[in-house]
């Protein structure tokens, strides 16, 4: 996987989410790759890609995590994670995935994307039918860590 690919996602996770919250930093000294399927921590949105660039992006992280980014998201305490709370997650992925594809378009990448899937409780098995490395990348937020998984190829 590309750098020019990677870095698009990181600088739009950092973004995005210092909109919503200060602090918000990427632990590149964590930065692991797996080939095996993801076990989720809690709470899962994956966005897809085809075109030129193929593959997924994953945005991973415990319901606690989940609870408080939708709190700092929507102004208002969150207990439980209903439904505003999962379309909250869902448009945080297209938010983080919107400015990244923004700057790869700019670099002359077409693709499309997949409306974000969300994916819920500890351990769920996400699979990948292109069977791609993904490299994960810790994003530390005063909320706690979302895992980014990026799975990507252009071939």
């Amino acid at each position: 996987m590309k750098i020019e690919y990677i870095n698009p996602f990181l600088e739009a996770s950092v973004y995005v989410l210092e909109q919503f919250m200060q602090g918000v930093s990427i632990e590149k000294t964590k930065l692991t790759v797996i080939s095996e399927p993801l076990a989720s921590l809690g709470v899962a949105a994956l966005v897809g890609l085809t075109g030129q660039l193929k593959g997924r992006v994953i945005y991973d992280m415990t319901q606690e995590t989940a609870l408080q980014v939708v709190s700092k998201m929507n102004f208002e305490e969150f207990k439980e994670f209903n439904e505003l709370a999962r379309s909250t997650i869902n448009e945080l992925s297209n938010m983080i995935t919107g400015t990244a594809v923004a700057k790869l378009s700019g670099l002359g990448y077409k693709f499309d994307l997949t409306p974000p899937s969300l994916f819920t409780g500890n351990k769920v098995l996400i699979t990948d039918a292109l069977q791609l490395k993904h490299l994960v990348v810790p994003v530390i937020t005063p909320c706690g860590t979302i895992l980014l998984n990026l799975g990507l190829t252009d071939k």
